[in-house]
Order: structure tokens, then sequence, then C-alpha cells
């Protein structure tokens, strides 16, 4: 089901009119793996992959209307292996907003098209890969009473369509009404608000799923580095399945702290989705150009719920120009998590750490986070623990390195247990101020106590891109 809020950091801090952003180009490139599926070393393959890749970024900006979207045509061929021959893949990322009524009637749209693999314990190649498309359109009025309230009613409807032949996983139509009254301007120490939403997620091969929710909650500053948040409501939930099914009241307390300028701590606790559970978000600048967040959160729900909550928070970073997950300020991935795409209804308990830094002509990003999806009607768990480390250096003004080190292991629910290990390096040569040559080589390694799944593959790249 769609999540309760919409991205508000849409292009924040651009000029209010006048500014389009158009660049289309296509990169060619060619690769020898020596594994092109994944397999143990007794039956790999070796291949050679070409690509071509045509893709388009667009980025408008006017008075009354936003619009932002990257998308590209892969067109693959291999020499060998389960995908042999010719392949095409799309992905897609974009969004857009117009004020079609001034101040009163506003229309977001959301999509994104990518390719990916539904089941954990299925190598990530080509040949095992789904297109998992999201699409969705919001209308929403906006009514400002006074100085003393915000009020705004929208209506979303969603679309999730997840590829494949065997329809192991529901496609699903997903309708959400929401109603939210935010203090106005006038209320200088007291941010609250009122919300009501219901929704009901349509899936095609299992049962629906309705889930309702109503309630308030308020933030009082005390002063300006500490705040008290309460919270309280009711809420209502059913897949179809008796045991996961509930009604109940919901109720929530913590604080926001701001100790210093370049330090910022929120933290709630409370009863949601029929359990108690805490939320969390620490920001910390540990200098001009380096930056540390963690971000903890427990959320209930289904796969498709899950893209379609998160195609709403998608943003454009004000710098880059880059899609950004608007709470968090992460990258934007199509995939909410790392966990299976399928139809069960299931409660993740995660938490991301993150640190972003730039030295001179060194720019850096060291990754980490933990978490566990449990199976509702079953109990079953799945553990992901993961950390990468990336790093790139602008060598000449033309010339720049880059290398990235990623571990990950998940922990199946029927006890097999997969250790992954990646490292990659690379360069890239502007040839011309619109072209950039690339050299790359990565290296994957799986260790696993499930022997079939087990695997290295070494891989070298190279490449030409030109933008027009």
């Amino acid at each position: 089901m769609a999540a309760s809020g919409m991205a508000t950091l849409f292009f924040a801090g651009q000029p209010a009119a006048g500014e389009l952003e158009f660049t289309p180009s296509i990169a060619v490139s060619q690769s020898y793996t020596d594994n092109i599926d994944l397999e143990s070393d007794e039956t790999k393959e070796s291949s050679l992959v070409t690509e071509i890749k045509p893709s388009i970024r667009q980025r408008s900006l006017s008075a009354r209307s936003q619009s932002a979207l990257d998308t590209a045509l892969t067109f693959r061929h291999q020499t060998s292996g389960d995908e042999e021959g010719w392949g095409v893949d799309l992905t897609l990322t974009g969004l857009g907003r117009i004020e079609a009524i001034e101040e009163l009637l506003f229309i977001d749209g959301y999509a994104s098209v990518s390719q990916q693999v539904l089941d954990n314990d299925q190598a990530a190649t080509t040949g095992n890969q789904e297109t998992v498309q999201v699409y969705a359109i919001s209308p929403a009025l906006k009514n400002r009473l006074g100085g003393y309230a915000d009020m705004e009613t929208r209506y979303i409807l969603s679309q999730v369509l997840i590829g494949g032949d065997d329809d192991a996983t529901s496609d699903a139509t997903i309708h959400v009404g929401r109603v939210a009254l935010d203090s106005g301007r006038r209320f200088a120490r007291v941010k609250g608000g009122l919300l009501g939403a219901a929704g009901l997620e349509d899936r095609s091969d299992v049962d629906d799923v309705t889930r309702a929710t109503g309630g308030f909650a308020a933030e009082y500053a005390f002063a300006r580095s500490f705040s008290l948040i309460v919270g309280a409501g009711y809420e209502h939930f059913d897949d179809g399945d008796s045991d996961n099914s509930f009604d109940g009241p919901t109720y929530m307390a913590g604080f926001r702290a701001r100790p210093g300028p370049r330090t910022e701590l929120k933290f709630t606790y409370g009863r949601r989705d029929d359990t108690y559970n805490a939320d969390a978000q620490f920001r910390y600048d540990i200098g001009p150009r380096t930056t540390f967040t963690a971000i903890y959160a427990e959320t209930l729900g289904t796969s498709q719920g899950r893209l379609s909550g998160n195609l709403f928070e998608i943003d454009v970073d004000r710098d880059s120009g880059d899609f950004i997950d608007s709470p968090t300020g992460f990258d934007f991935n199509p995939r909410p998590n790392s966990f299976d795409i399928d139809d069960e209804t299931t409660r993740i308990k995660s938490l991301k750490v993150r640190i972003d830094g730039q030295r001179g002509r060194n720019t850096f990003r060291l990754t980490g986070s933990a978490a566990r999806e449990e199976i509702e009607n079953s109990g079953d768990k799945e553990d992901i623990l993961s950390t990468s480390a990336s790093f790139a250096r602008l060598l000449t003004p033309d010339l720049s390195a880059n290398g990235v080190i990623a571990f990950e292991r998940i922990e199946f629910a029927d006890g097999q247990d997969d250790r992954e290990f990646t490292m990659s390096a690379g360069m890239s040569y502007n040839l011309y101020t619109n072209m950039q040559a690339t050299l790359a080589y990565s290296f994957r390694n799986q260790n696993s106590n499930e022997e079939t799944s087990e695997f290295t593959e070494n891989r070298l790249t190279v490449g030409l891109r030109t933008s027009f």
C-alpha cells in the first residue's frame, strides 16, 4: 500500500521557473566474463557480452510544473549462457507535478521500470531477472485555512506489474485515499496534524489487502535544540489471513534533538502495526563535506505495497540532479529492500548507516546495513547483512579512477547461508568534452553451505559513452 506521505523536497532550492535539461546519450561496451550464469566451477561458461545502451536524462522546472526522467534501453548480445543471443531491457525512473489550478489542484505522477531478481536464492544474472513496473498518479486538493492550518485531500492510484512466466508473484492495483490537516504558520512552537487514510491493495492471484489508519501527531519545541513528539490513533489491517489481521489503537512518543548545528537525532517508540516498535534517524556532519547518517525502521506490509510506497518517496537532489530517496537523502533504489519480491505479508526491521565524504580530488562512501524479514503467518526469518566501501579520485582533469569493495551475507529460513564478496576497479578518460572511455574489472565470489550456490566470476569491460 502506498506510503502515507509524499515527497516534499521536489527540486528544493531550484529557481521558480524556466529551467530545462535534455541530454540524450549512447554507450557501447564489450565485456568478457568467465562465468556468465554464475554457476559452480564445474558447469560455468565463459562469454562475450556486447551492450548498446541509448539513454535520455531530462529535467524541467517552470512556474507550475516540474518533471524529471531517466530512461535507457539496453540491447545485449551474449555468445553463450542461458540468455545466449540478443535481448533487450528497459529501465526508467520518472516523476512529474502539475499545478492544474493555482494553489488548489495538484496532479503528481511517478513511474519506475527496473530489472530485478525476485528470489534471493537465485544468482543475480540477466537470465534470472524479471521486469518490475510501478506506475502511479495522484491528484490532490490543497487548502490553506488562514494561517492556522493546511488541508490536503489526496487520491493515489498505483499499478504494480511483476514479470515472470509462472505468475509466482501477483500484480496489484492499489487505491489509497488520504485526508491530512496540518498546523499552519501561526503555530511557531507546535507542529502537528490529523491524518486519515484508507486503502485497498487488489492483488491478481491472492487475497486483497485492506488497510486504514487515523490519528494525530504533534511536535512541541521546548527549545531550538529539543522537541517532544507524541501521537495516537487507530488502525485496521486485513490481508485475508485471520492470523495476520488486526484492529487496534496506535500510540507513540519520542523526541527530536539538535544539540549542535551539525547534529540531529529523531527517535520515536510506541505501538504500531499490532506490535511495539521503534523508528530513529540520526545525522552528524563530521566536516563540511563529510556526513554520517543512520536510519532504523520497522514496517509491516507486502512487496507490492512497499514497491508502491517507495515510488512516492523519490525526489531530485538539488546539487547533482540525481534521483534520491527524500526521507533519507540516499540514492533512489527501485527495490526498497533486498528481500524476495513475493506475495507474503512480512515485518521488516532494518538499520542503514552511511558515511559520505569528499577531500580534494577524492570522494568516498562507506555503507552498512542489517535487516531481518519475518513472514507473518509462518514466522520464518531471513537475515541480510551487507557493507561496502567505494572510492573515486580525479587523477588529472580528464582521467579518474574508482574502486568498490562489498560484502553481503544472507541467512535463509531453510538454513542456507550465502556469503558474497565483490571487488571492482575502473578508470574513465574524457576523450572529448562529451565523450568518455572506460575500463573496468570486477571479481565476485560466493561461498555457501549449499554447494550448488557457490560461484566465482571475473569480468573485464571496456566501454565508450557519448552525450549529445
